[in-house]
């Protein structure tokens, strides 16, 4: 009996399953299968609902940039820009900001999924998610500027009353 993954060198006749399984490959950070299903699924693009397109594209870049592949990562985002849907522009906006949270630009990345936000992120938990992650970024900045603080207590983020401490490091 074969441990070898029946799905891993498949070949989808349908794109919308080649979609669905590369979102299954990132999930568990196989990013170059995910990258190669949505590629080959955008390939056959007339077979996908403009839906289906704008989510392939997105799930591509995202592989894209946690492999480190700039140029094609930026082709993709270029690709969600040239579409009139607004779902596209915010995925757009929300991607170039990933990606330069990813390279540990923050700052930066900040005014993207701000725009992203304004695009309907508002409802959108991975915009949500990045959001909270970049202010996160900005209070323990804050919290180690203090006078007297040490490096290590600057690793701890305090929310609502001091008795009651959420950090960000494990204990």
């Amino acid at each position: 009996m074969s441990n070898a993954n029946p799905l891993e060198n498949r070949t989808y006749h349908q794109p919308i399953w080649g979609k669905h399984v590369a979102r299954e490959f990132y999930h568990v950070q196989h990013f170059e299968r995910a990258a190669e299903l949505c590629e080959q699924a955008l390939g056959r693009s007339y077979l996908l609902t403009r839906e289906a397109q704008i989510e392939a594209l997105r799930l591509r870049a995202l592989a894209l940039a946690r492999r480190g592949k700039t140029d094609d990562f930026y082709r993709c985002v270029e690709q969600l820009e040239k579409y009139h849907e607004r779902v596209a522009k915010r995925n757009a906006k929300f991607l170039r900001g990933f990606k330069l949270r990813w390279e540990g630009k923050p700052d930066q990345a900040e005014q993207f999924y701000r725009e992203a936000y304004r695009l309907g992120g508002d409802r959108n938990f991975y915009v949500l998610r990045e959001l909270a992650q970049v202010e996160r970024h900005h209070a323990r900045e804050r919290r180690r500027s203090l006078p007297g603080v040490s490096s290590e207590s600057g690793n701890r983020l305090f929310i609502g009353r001091p008795s009651r401490p959420w950090t960000t490091s494990k204990r």
